[in-house]
């Protein structure tokens, strides 16, 4: 329809006016009081909204002035001097509503306007399909806003903010974050990442895109991680145990809708839901939780990094001083395991990083670690445990005989691996849809 944006406010009006009514007749007045409340600010948002996006002086906005002030007479009439009906209120407003609709059809085109929030340009591409669908409807009008994010201090505090802005491809348009204005312009969508809101105890992002707050600027808050998480069954416990911290987060409380990476993990996500705040809210979750798959899956470039394009530390290592090149394996380890195993999982690192040192002149490992281990690990399972593995990243790191991956570009890691061992997560998954061998360890075998 044309000018959905507009019709969306407008069928909201016709509820709400057949709710006055309503209410009048049953003699509940002060409900209706409120109804008449809800109907002005619905309009001034709607008006608002149109010459935010499109400028003032239009005709529809002109209605929607003679609307209020058709709200303020009925609601004197009602409440005042009693000289009128439900009908009559209702006829009255029904009559002006239509005409606010038709100005709407008639007026300026208003396209349906899409807001993406990337929490950090290395995570762009759980975005990524879904706003190159969206920028290549003739109907729709998109932003990207590169979201800014605070280091967290030890007493909770903001510290440093960081700004990703300049780190997306040449032909995604981002938009300075202070630059657009949610509360005008009231955007139908807005597609978040970070679901953490003030619940992360390392980083933040800026509070005013926290879930709960963005939620007044739109009428469909959409949550669509930035990661994938290890397949898991219900029976396990301990996955389950793992998996809500990804659940439980005011993001998939405050979103209208949760899309994840497959059917079985909409089964878990409404199974940790439910068991948290009651089996009356099953049905909640069921309708809000979506298993379309992880936009992840999109990306199938995946060969257009090749060896040439190699940061140079990586080539000294992965080619052998003759020229040839060694077998490069990506080993993949994910946070869920950390919070499963702990311990066990430093051990079962110290294994692995061994064997692949002994047998370096053959093969050579590229470690990519979840990018979350970083930042919330020390928060759930201790920083004990947290300086444990930041000490083995700084070993592997200072011997040299490794690849360490912070590049976060999984397009290039996949196009010069020749297989995959370690955790089932994202990166496994991409380089098995990639062709590449897969082998997934055991971490109880060290």
């Amino acid at each position: 329809m044309r000018n959905a944006p507009v019709q969306k406010y407008v069928n909201t009006l016709g509820k709400l006016h057949g709710e006055i009514q309503k209410n009048i007749d049953a003699q509940n007045i002060d409900q209706a009081a409120q109804l008449f409340q809800q109907c002005q600010d619905c309009a001034i948002q709607l008006g608002t909204m149109i010459e935010t996006r499109i400028g003032e002086g239009t005709a529809v906005v002109g209605c929607l002035e003679e609307y209020c002030e058709l709200l303020y007479q009925m609601h004197q009439r009602l409440f005042e001097t009693r000289d009128v009906t439900s009908e009559d209120i209702y006829a009255a407003l029904e009559s002006q509503r239509l005409m606010i609709s038709e100005q709407a059809e008639k007026g300026p085109e208003i396209r349906t306007e899409a807001v993406f929030l990337p929490s950090r340009a290395g995570h762009w591409g759980a975005l990524e399909s879904v706003w190159r669908a969206a920028s290549h409807d003739p109907d729709c009008r998109t932003y990207v806003i590169a979201v800014p994010y605070y280091e967290k201090k030890p007493d909770g505090t903001l510290g440093k903010m960081h700004d990703e802005s300049g780190g997306f491809p040449d032909d995604v348009p981002v938009v300075f974050y202070e630059d657009y204005d949610f509360q005008g312009r009231r955007p139908d969508m807005i597609y978040i990442q970070n679901p953490y809101d003030e619940c992360n105890y390392t980083s933040s992002v800026h509070p005013f895109f926290y879930a709960k707050n963005l939620k007044q600027f739109t009428d469909k808050l959409i949550y669509i991680p930035w990661f994938t998480l290890e397949e898991i069954e219900e029976k396990d416990e301990r996955g389950m145990q793992s998996t809500q911290y990804f659940v439980t987060v005011p993001g998939v409380m405050y979103a209208d809708k949760v899309i994840v990476q497959s059917e079985r993990m909409r089964q878990i996500y409404i199974e940790i839901l439910t068991k948290a705040y009651g089996e009356q809210t099953r049905t909640q979750w069921e309708e809000k939780v979506l298993g379309l798959g992880s936009p992840l899956y999109d990306l199938d470039d995946y060969k257009q990094c090749r060896e040439s394009q190699l940061l140079p530390e990586w080539r000294k290592r992965i080619y052998r001083t003759d020229g040839s090149k060694r077998k490069v394996i990506l080993y993949g380890t994910s946070v869920s395991r950390f919070l499963q195993y702990k311990e066990q999982m430093i051990k079962k690192l110290k294994s692995v990083l061994e064997v692949f040192r002994e047998h370096q002149d053959e093969v050579i490992p590229v470690w990519k670690p979840d990018v979350k281990v970083t930042e919330d690990m020390s928060a759930i399972v201790g920083e004990e445990l947290m300086q444990s593995y930041l000490d083995l990243v700084q070993q592997y790191k200072e011997e040299g005989w490794g690849v360490y991956d912070e590049t976060e570009d999984m397009d290039q890691v996949v196009s010069i691996v020749d297989a995959y061992f370690g955790d089932s997560c994202y990166a496994a998954q991409m380089c098995r849809k990639a062709g590449l061998p897969v082998m997934l360890q055991d971490i109880t075998l060290c």
